[in-house]
């Protein structure tokens, strides 16, 4: 099993998997689309078998150019997402994509993900996206957004405190939580480096 990410270079190969006849009109325009897309983000993702069969994919784009009607700056729009057959549901291969996706959004340090969700065909039901930490943040008609906010290390120097934020750790453990004279610095570290 294999994530495949679709390029302007392996595109013809890889297809776009909505549309996988390379030679139809409806092709030429989606390639035209991504193409154009990609220079505002776009990212679509295949995921593979071991015969190298499309099970699934993922497209998704910084929320400020997403072509949905949503406000969420910062944060990574997942546009459209599908499991190919029902006999490949419910095996984890959707959460692989959300994963890869969710990796992504933390390597261009981005606060987290949205999607809008619906009950019904051409979208993902939102199960999927709770099961995988997201949450409703609002709800309109039938649809639902959904979103999983990503830990950073901005947003935990900015979390209230009375004494700022502050934590010695050593090796991965927790040794105090607020600050704490020169002194008794010495004293943990003493003490922690005899063990």
């Amino acid at each position: 099993m294999k994530i495949v990410e679709v390029t302007p270079e392996n595109v013809l190969e890889e297809t776009l998997f909505c549309v996988r006849d390379t030679r139809s009109v409806a092709f030429e325009k989606k390639h035209a689309w991504f193409l154009k897309q990609l220079k505002a983000g776009l990212r679509v993702k295949i995921f593979k078998d071991l015969n190298n069969r499309i099970i699934s994919f993922i497209e998704y784009i910084p929320a400020e150019n997403a072509w949905r009607p949503v406000d969420a700056p910062g944060y990574m729009f997942i546009q459209c997402m599908f499991v190919h057959s029902n006999k490949e549901k419910g095996k984890g291969y959707a959460t692989r994509m959300v994963e890869a996706c969710e990796d992504d959004a933390s390597r261009h340090d981005m606060l987290g993900m949205v999607v809008m969700t619906i009950s019904g065909s051409w979208m993902t039901d939102k199960r999927l996206f709770l099961k995988n930490g997201f949450l409703e943040a609002d709800k309109r008609w039938r649809f639902e957004l959904m979103v999983k906010k990503i830990n950073t290390a901005l947003e935990a120097r900015q979390a209230p405190s009375g004494f700022g934020v502050f934590s010695l750790l050593h090796d991965g453990k927790l040794l105090e939580d607020h600050y704490i004279s020169p002194a008794r610095f010495k004293n943990i570290l003493k003490n922690e480096l005899k063990s």
